[in-house]
């Protein structure tokens, strides 16, 4: 006795016709109501998970129109779409005001743009790409002022081979055969250089070699191991802020230490020390390491 055919109730006078039922005997994870409009289209389906409301979905015709998703009985997050494709979404604070929203813009059909609103502040990433559809440059602006345009590019194996902004540029000059950094090369738009090269045994990391414009030093660091600006670029704002972290950070800290080590660079090579300030701005190199550098030359230059 089939209860339902094709999504259709089968009325009982029917019930003992032998349709052709699939028996699976799995159940729902969620419940499930279906909620209809009075010409008898759906209107939304409402899905439930331990008996509260987990997700909306709403239709337009045979499209879903809106999701929105719910947290402890309040709404968290909406995607809204337009012909069956996303065009903007909203986060939602606990008291049901909207904290962010995101836009989206589409060219040849591919998102081309990404806007996010957050309070009066509005950032902005436009995508371009190659005939892969991997992403190659984004450009980014905040308040409609253009801040950051990036490139990336491939190798034949679809590795992000290189990255350049207009501060810096990175070059991957060696992979291990598993695939790991081996050697890069980050130059700033001073022509002033930092080559990581990145050492292993059986494929451990044990530890990596830092030239500083010809200055060597050896430390122990996975974090040079795999440099985020290597990773294949995406849509996401959250990797938007990752990359812009990794970029801009460290500024206060900058400060702070030119100030505790005045009377120690006021002894040093001026080159060095200006190269050392400016990495600082974007953060390549950590703390100990610009300290290690700093003392290295201190003792160098005082025989």
């Amino acid at each position: 006795m089939a209860e339902y055919v094709c999504g259709i109730h089968v009325p009982e006078e029917f019930k003992e016709t032998e349709f052709i039922v699939t028996d699976i005997n799995v159940k729902p994870v969620k419940r499930i109501e279906t909620v209809y409009n009075s010409d008898g289209t759906i209107l939304r389906v409402d899905y439930y998970e331990d008996e509260d409301l987990d997700k909306r979905v709403f239709y337009e015709g045979s499209s879903v129109s809106e999701i929105r998703y719910y947290k402890e009985g309040k709404i968290d997050f909406k995607q809204v779409f337009r012909d069956d494709v996303l065009v903007s979404e909203f986060f939602y604070k606990a008291s049901g005001e909207i904290s962010c929203s995101l836009e989206y813009e589409y060219k040849l059909g591919k998102i081309f743009a990404v806007s996010q609103i957050l309070g009066l502040n509005k950032r902005k990433v436009e995508l371009k790409y190659d005939f892969l559809d991997r992403i190659t440059g984004r450009n980014i602006y905040f308040d409609d002022k253009l801040v950051l345009t990036q490139h990336y590019f491939y190798d034949a194996m679809g590795r992000i081979s290189a990255y350049d902004d207009e501060n810096y540029s990175l070059l991957v000059e060696k992979f291990t055969k598993d695939n790991k950094l081996h050697r890069y090369r980050i130059t700033d738009k001073m022509k002033h250089e930092i080559v990581i090269t990145n050492n292993f045994d059986n494929g451990n990391y044990v530890d990596s070699k830092v030239s500083v414009n010809g200055l060597n030093t050896i430390v122990k660091d996975i974090n040079y191991v795999d440099n985020i600006m290597t990773k294949k670029p995406t849509k996401s704002m959250d990797d938007l802020d990752l990359i812009i972290s990794k970029l801009f950070n460290g500024q206060e800290s900058s400060v702070s230490t030119k100030r505790s080590s005045s009377e120690l660079e006021d002894r040093l090579d001026s080159n060095l020390v200006n190269i050392i300030e400016y990495k600082t701005k974007v953060r390549p190199l950590p703390i100990a390491l610009r300290k290690r550098l700093m003392y290295q030359q201190f003792l160098k230059s005082h025989g």
